[in-house]
């Protein structure tokens, strides 16, 4: 049934998906041209929900700039895998500066912020995924003011990150791009896609395809997974073609694949959050979560904790519900 398994990988796009983000992405083609040639603008933020393609049309600049030969170097940090400073530097680091030797560890964030600006000769292409998780949103404006360094910034929600922002970050000066959720027809023609590319032929029916799409909400990274879900199915049953009624089981389990993921990349607070919400097994307030947290010997402030509820929340690891002090939280576990 598979001919090529990389059309069952959420993080790996066709070429044909692009024009389907044309405008979006030749806006920050321009941007970043502007950049190169008069200097101006320091960079760009993509943000829009789930599966709208945000992390793809960044992947898609760098490639870009390698196609095109631009006279330019490019780094990916996935902030919600590395959210310190120190992380955020280092991994910068490691794509732009391999050849340079310092102690990860033990090195100060100021020559870090040095390595890295003396790390590449041409300007460099900074992409920020998941931007919101970072724990010291100053670093954000220091990259901003960083001269040679193009940053993109990449989130569901500018909100997310510009609260917790101050007015010399420069964040208000770049330029937006906001991805609507995909239309149905859209994911409908990502899957013929993926199918027509990866699959043996009358591997799937149209009325799978068609119920996926209805189902998925826009949400492009979902009906991959359910796609893949369906492929695992049919081979395990020897059905074929995927039957259109299975589209809702796959739909379902696939959420819960993408719900399951971020688990395993839980620092070491978030854990200790989630774990506490598990254990309590229903709503909690912020004192009580506060002092369970205390009794674990995790002595962090409350602005904090909340700062990793909404990334939980995000997720869909936790849910909140009510205003300000009388907010109450609870694990999602299925």
């Amino acid at each position: 049934m598979i001919e090529n398994g990389a059309v069952l990988d959420t993080d790996t796009t066709r070429e044909e998906v692009i024009v389907e983000r044309s405008e979006p992405f030749q806006t920050l083609v321009s941007t970043l041209s502007r950049y190169l040639n008069k200097g101006g603008g320091r960079g760009a933020f993509i943000t829009g929900p789930s599966g709208a393609g945000k992390t793809m049309l960044a992947e898609r600049l760098q490639e870009q700039l390698r196609r095109e030969r631009m006279a330019m170097e490019s780094a990916y940090v996935n902030v919600w895998e590395y959210s310190s400073t120190s992380e955020v530097l280092v991994t910068a680091l490691d794509e732009v500066g391999r050849h340079m030797n310092y102690d990860q560890r033990g090195t100060p964030h100021a020559e870090l912020r040095r390595l890295l600006r003396e790390a590449h000769d041409d300007p460099l292409l900074l992409v920020l995924d998941e931007v919101h998780q970072i724990e010291e949103p100053a670093l954000v404006g220091q990259f901003l003011r960083m001269d040679g360094v193009f940053t993109v910034l990449i989130c569901n929600d500018r909100f997310d990150l510009t609260r917790r922002l101050d007015r010399t970050s420069r964040v208000s000066g770049l330029r937006h791009v906001h991805l609507e959720a995909y239309r149905a027809e859209t994911i409908e023609r990502i899957l013929r896609e993926r199918i027509e590319f990866g699959l043996e032929s009358g591997s799937v029916t149209d009325e799978f395809v068609l119920e996926v799409a209805a189902l998925v909400e826009g949400d492009a990274r979902l009906a991959i997974e359910a796609l893949g879900v369906g492929v695992d199915d049919a081979r395990s049953n020897n059905v074929r073609p995927i039957p259109g009624h299975w589209a809702e089981g796959a739909v379902d389990e696939a959420r819960e694949i993408i719900r399951q993921r971020p688990l395993s990349r839980l620092n070491q607070t978030q854990r200790a959050i989630y774990e506490e919400l598990l254990d309590c097994g229903g709503w909690v307030q912020m004192g009580t979560l506060d002092e369970r947290l205390m009794a674990r010997g995790i002595d962090v402030s409350r602005q904090t904790i909340r700062r990793h509820l909404d990334s939980l929340d995000h997720y869909n690891l936790c849910e909140q519900k009510g205003q300000t002090k009388g907010k109450r939280y609870r694990c999602v576990t299925g």
